[in-house]
């Protein structure tokens, strides 16, 4: 952080200013629809609306004409907005609206949780899988994030003035992932088993690059890795693991919906690897109607995403959890 006052700082300030009024005074039904309008331009302007209509033509392009992946590329960068203003969403006006937003598949997280064994939520970086937690906890669900609870390491550049407009003076919402994830990932699951003793929520990625351990596994045809910590932790507990997903609803004030889908029917043989790999490839059938439902929704922007994932089958646990993590993500073009 730069301690020496800017005059770029003036600038900020009124620009937070300005901000901090909107945030007060403009309903948060216009903000998403502004988010969505900002996202119409920059899939004209965006520099990476190439690479999206590329990973979209790779993917859909046997199915889909070059009409419909330019339109699906449009709503991509429309979805973009709207996730970056979700993230800072909880903290404007109170949450504003998000206990309109509907909750579908409730039953199958009541018949779950009935068992008194807790539940396990499993989604996937699609979407607004960051909601889920929030959602729940409007309707009385205790739900908790497991994540890296540790900060990005990056500059800040705000100078040290800066820093203190934003956050002391004008409180602008900011997204930190630190804060939003509530238990740690790693090999110490106590927390969440205890979580789960309690017959409380968690949720988990299926598709994420720093679990512990993942299987191969088949999405759209692509060979990609499924992080196999839900079902350990199932096995374990008892708990059951339902897919989870936070989508368009195409309708409401906001437009997004919760859908919870039925628990998994996972089975457990002698062969853990068979069962991680049976138990997640079911996940990833349901998962796959999802993206072939909204295919906008997914990390189209994200270069290499089912790359990476590929890559992430050749990281074992050894080299995660031996030092040689960070070296061995480099290596394989992982680091993000």
């Amino acid at each position: 952080m730069n301690n020496k006052f800017r005059l770029s700082d003036v600038y900020w300030a009124l620009v937070w200013l300005a901000l901090k009024i909107v945030y007060l005074i403009v309903p948060v039904p216009l903000l998403f629809l502004w988010a969505r309008m900002k996202g119409f331009v920059l899939s004209f302007l965006s520099k990476e609306r190439s690479e999206v209509i590329k990973n979209l033509a790779n993917i859909f392009g046997n199915e889909k004409s070059e009409k419909e992946i330019r339109a699906i590329a449009r709503q991509h960068f429309m979805h973009l907005e709207r996730l970056e203003f979700s993230k800072i969403w909880r903290k404007i006006q109170g949450f504003a609206f998000a206990k309109r937003c509907p909750l579908e598949g409730l039953q199958h997280l009541d018949a779950a949780l009935a068992e008194g064994k807790g539940a396990i939520l499993l989604t996937a970086h699609y979407g607004y899988s960051r909601q889920i937690r929030h959602f729940l906890r409007l309707h009385n669900y205790p739900a908790w994030i497991v994540g890296s609870q540790l900060p990005k390491d990056k500059p800040d550049p705000l100078s040290k003035f800066g820093r203190f407009l934003h956050d002391r003076v004008f409180k602008i919402p900011e997204f930190k992932v630190e804060e939003e994830n509530d238990l740690p990932t790693g090999l110490n699951i106590r927390p969440l088993v205890q979580k789960l003793q309690k017959n409380e929520i968690v949720i988990l990625t299926a598709d994420g690059l720093r679990a512990s351990n993942v299987v191969e596994g088949k999405l759209l045809g692509v060979r990609t890795a499924f992080a196999t910590g839900s079902v350990s932790l199932a096995r374990g507990t008892g708990a059951k693991i339902l897919p989870a997903f936070v989508v368009d609803s195409g309708s409401g004030l906001i437009g997004l919906k919760l859908c919870l889908e039925p628990r998994l029917e996972l089975q457990y043989t002698d062969n853990p690897k068979d069962d991680f790999k049976a138990n997640l490839a079911q996940f990833a059938r349901v998962f796959e109607t999802y993206m072939m439902r909204y295919p906008h929704l997914s990390r189209w922007t994200k270069r290499e995403f089912f790359g990476k994932r590929h890559k992430a089958l050749k990281a074992v646990v050894a080299d995660r959890y031996r030092g040689h993590f960070k070296a061995r993500k480099a290596e394989l073009g992982l680091a993000q």
